[in-house]
């Protein structure tokens, strides 16, 4: 029987304003990829998704934590991942500003994935496993075809 991992999936809150007040506007972000990812992990990992446009930060015990970031929820997706690597739980990252900017974010999380996720998350969970996680996965262009279903159960909705 596999060893039990917990991971962790965050969709930091976006910014506006010049007091960077939560714009809960972007709230029809539902954090989709996240949900597509949960789908790809296998079995003997249990999967949280903690999306911030719908409640609020705490830390959650994890062995493995992703976080998914743009232009607008990138300086709050360094906050979190400092949270977790603090305690030593590896973070990685990945959406379209880690894409653009991938050396930028590996000075904040220990992995980036360029491009989706889901064509290397498996060999990401099985690096993970092994003690082997590399700096970056480069996603090749995804085949829809056969593409899983998201869990949405694991979503909250305001």
């Amino acid at each position: 029987m596999p060893k039990k991992y917990k991971l962790v999936l965050i969709q930091p809150r976006f910014w506006a304003g010049k007091n960077n007040e939560l714009n809960r506007n972007q709230g029809a972000l539902m954090p989709l990829g996240l949900a597509y990812i949960a789908a790809y992990t296998p079995d003997h990992w249990e999967v949280e998704i903690l999306d911030e446009q719908v409640q609020s930060f705490h830390y959650i015990d994890a062995d493995l934590v992703g976080i998914t970031a743009t232009v607008g929820s990138i300086t709050r997706g360094y906050e979190i991942a400092a949270e977790y690597r603090k305690k030593k739980v590896p973070v990685i990252m990945g959406g379209v500003q880690v894409t653009t900017l991938p050396d930028e974010a590996l000075e904040y999380c220990d992995s980036v994935v360029l491009g989706d996720a889901e064509p290397v998350w498996a060999t990401i969970i099985a690096d993970f496993e092994s003690g082997k996680l590399k700096k970056r996965y480069e996603a090749p262009q995804a085949d829809i075809a056969g593409l899983k279903l998201p869990r949405t159960e694991l979503l909250k909705i305001i």
